[in-house]
């Protein structure tokens, strides 16, 4: 028959691993994983789930700094963006948040939310030193490090744009890859939004793209 002092000690024992295995779990280093897990998301994303859209390289009528970028959910249901992120091959990073609707815009302002000053983003954030007239990569990625989509993947200069009319870059059609034949200028007719100094902007914000 076991002694009461040896069951005490028995207790101690289980006390302090529980104890231990609590604090390990609470000071374990968080993932990018671990955010989207905790925000009660999906984390398994596949590609082209949410893609870049539209892309204003070129910037505005009223400053070639109001650069924009535009993401597109394609699927039938609420995406949450937190730990997401957009990069480039030139070292920019856009840390993404919020939420993205079914079938719905994301819209990305560089500094203020007067780039499109007409029509609210979803966030306004640094765009580094800013996308490249001759063309850089971009690459969408989820928290899990997925890619999820790219925009110009080859290289190069950018597939379509046109930085004298200021004519936004868009997206053919979203669910099929990146490649130039899927990217085009906005076409000067469909167009949406006002920038900063009240101009029409060339292109789409948080609508159908004119392509």
């Amino acid at each position: 028959m076991q002694s009461r002092g040896y069951r005490m000690m028995l207790a101690l024992v289980g006390g302090f691993l529980l104890i231990w295995i609590t604090l390990s779990v609470m000071l374990a280093p968080t993932s990018r994983a671990t955010v989207r897990a905790a925000a009660n998301a999906p984390l398994a994303n596949t590609p082209r789930d949410v893609v870049i859209n539209e892309v204003a390289w070129m910037g505005t009528t009223a400053s070639a700094s109001d650069e924009w970028i535009e993401l597109y959910n394609t699927t039938a249901t609420t995406l949450t963006l937190d730990g997401w992120q957009i990069t480039s091959n030139d070292g920019m990073t856009i840390e993404l948040s919020g939420e993205i609707a079914p079938q719905g815009f994301y819209l990305i302002e560089r500094t203020n939310d007067e780039t499109v000053a007409d029509i609210p983003a979803n966030l306004t954030t640094g765009f580094g030193y800013g996308l490249s007239n001759d063309g850089e990569i971009l690459t969408l990625t989820n928290t899990a490090d997925e890619v999820i989509d790219t925009a110009n993947a080859g290289g190069g200069d950018w597939p379509a744009g046109d930085n004298d009319t200021k004519a936004t870059m868009e997206r053919v059609d979203p669910t099929l890859d990146d490649t130039p034949e899927n990217w085009a200028t906005n076409d000067g007719v469909t167009i949406n939004g006002r920038d900063a100094d009240g101009n029409a902007i060339i292109g789409t914000p948080k609508a159908r793209n004119s392509v």
